[in-house]
């Protein structure tokens, strides 16, 4: 029912989660996009968010100040918002999606 989920890093972290619609049948699930906050690009190309087989695809947003670039698939998009690596405009990110 929703066009995209948002997590923020530390959940990430935390939970590995996938991000991804399951136990619904056939055609009438679809997976959202999912949303990381991660200003730093601090999480680990190998999280479950950035696996393809097990969601749809993913768009982490980072500070303007973050220097990595890292490859985490053809599936993730990085985008850059406004703020430092301590806090991104949420406003701004939301807008955007």
């Amino acid at each position: 029912m929703a066009d995209a989920v948002i997590v923020g890093a530390g959940t990430a972290r935390a939970d590995n989660p996938r991000l991804s619609v399951r136990g619904l049948p056939g055609n009438e699930s679809r997976d959202p996009v999912r949303v990381v906050i991660d200003s730093k690009l601090s999480l680990d190309k190998n999280s479950n968010l950035f696996n393809k087989e097990m969601g749809g695809r993913t768009i982490v947003y980072c500070g303007e100040d973050a220097t990595e670039n890292p490859d985490l698939g053809d599936n993730v998009k990085i985008k850059k918002a406004p703020g430092t690596n301590s806090a991104l405009d949420l406003t701004w990110i939301l807008k955007d999606l």
